[in-house]
């Protein structure tokens, strides 16, 4: 395959109404992101194939991949194993499923054995001559431009772009590809973290009030046109004397405690 080619991760979704099956609205506008793109899109889902299915096909997905994965089991291996054999440049999918525990991880696991980044809350995409650019949602109805150079994991909230109508046609006419799941990939060496040694937390410091009952603060916050030196010195004293700072003989304490 290309690294021109675009993968989307589709799954069944749940009318919230009535209950009835139905296309996942996150993975839906996913799909609608890159269609019209020119790029050629391919539809990916990996669980028991559904007559739902035909809704993306409607919407017009030129080609359906159905991984029949067992229920209960975790479908991110055959997903990432085929990804390492299509070699997509883009990989997109809803921000969270709507069927089942809908945690959100599926994308994370995926990019993690692939050993592709993700990039999350993605509204649109265009894609340049040597690099992707992902316009991004963040909290306070702002938007970021991001560019990725390379295969990314891209994941689509309500923000995305509005669905694309469904062509009874189209839907009913469109295939569905059964393909027999592959041998599972392993994790990507480079993302295989060591152990973590585990330790006591440190304590939080406490929050500076509008005004110390620290005398002592108190007259060094009142130095006038200081140089350098005594400037630091002040600052550095205050920090110490309300433990943002720890002085040196108890920081060393404190670790020789840790180590034993």
């Amino acid at each position: 395959m290309s690294a021109d080619t675009l993968v989307v991760l589709l799954s069944i979704g749940q009318n919230p109404v009535s209950g009835r099956p139905r296309r996942a609205e996150r993975d839906a506008r996913a799909l609608s992101m890159v269609l019209g793109t020119g790029k050629p899109v391919i539809g990916l889902h990996a669980g028991a194939p559904h007559d739902a299915l035909h809704e993306y096909l409607g919407m017009g997905l030129p080609q359906l991949i159905n991984l029949n994965v067992g229920g209960g089991e975790d479908p991110t291996p055959a997903i990432a194993s085929v990804l390492s054999r299509i070699k997509p440049g883009l990989v997109l999918t809803g921000a969270r499923a709507e069927i089942g525990d809908g945690s959100g991880l599926l994308p994370y696991a995926i990019a993690n054995r692939l050993a592709m980044p993700v990039v999350p809350e993605i509204v649109s995409v265009t894609f340049r001559t040597d690099w992707t650019e992902l316009l991004q949602a963040v909290p306070g109805a702002r938007r970021r431009v991001l560019q990725v150079s390379g295969p990314a994991v891209v994941t689509v909230g309500h923000h995305g772009p509005p669905l694309r109508q469904i062509a009874k046609g189209p839907a009913r006419r469109g295939v569905i590809k059964e393909v027999a799941i592959p041998e599972s990939l392993p994790l990507a060496p480079n993302l295989m973290l060591p152990p973590l040694a585990e330790r006591p937390a440190r304590k939080r410091p406490k929050r500076i009030g509008p005004t110390s009952e620290s005398q002592s603060a108190q007259n060094r916050m009142t130095l006038t046109d200081p140089d350098a030196e005594a400037a630091a010195h002040a600052i550095l004293s205050f920090l110490r004397s309300e433990r943002f700072v720890l002085d040196p003989a108890r920081e060393a304490s404190q670790t020789k405690e840790l180590a034993s």
